[in-house]
């Protein structure tokens, strides 16, 4: 299940399909940033005002976008700390992108209660683990 930290709601301009001006709205999301949430937001938006009056409208499924829950932060002492945090997280998600168990992971969650998923990552940990060096 994914948690995003970053939410920003998205108002979207523009014609329907039949010429009217309407404005939708939807939710972008982010685990890097709010401007990332921002873009997400934005081609949301662009996406239902596109599909209204569609013949090919396509109907929400669920799991299509994360739950918006609320995230707990993490009192920091000093702003200075939480934007080292905030650094590290960055070059974390860019080294691990193109890591097929870190995407798996990131997916997935916690593996503790998926016997296959669990298996996966104890092979995962004893292969880069052991080259005592860190994963990013």
């Amino acid at each position: 299940m994914k948690f995003p930290v970053y939410w920003i709601k998205v108002f979207h301009t523009g014609l329907t399909r039949e010429g009217k001006e309407m404005t939708v709205e939807a939710y972008g999301w982010s685990s890097v940033s709010r401007e990332e949430a921002r873009l997400v937001g934005e081609k949301r938006a662009r996406r239902a005002l596109d599909a209204i009056g569609s013949e090919k409208r396509k109907d929400y499924e669920y799991g299509d976008a994360p739950l918006r829950e609320e995230v707990i932060r993490i009192p920091w002492e000093t702003q200075a700390d939480e934007d080292k945090f905030r650094q590290w997280e960055l070059t974390y998600h860019e080294k691990c992108k193109d890591y097929t168990v870190c995407n798996f992971m990131k997916e997935y969650g916690n593996p503790k209660n998926i016997e296959v998923v669990s298996t996966i990552l104890k092979i995962h940990d004893g292969l880069t683990l052991n080259l005592r060096k860190p994963l990013a």
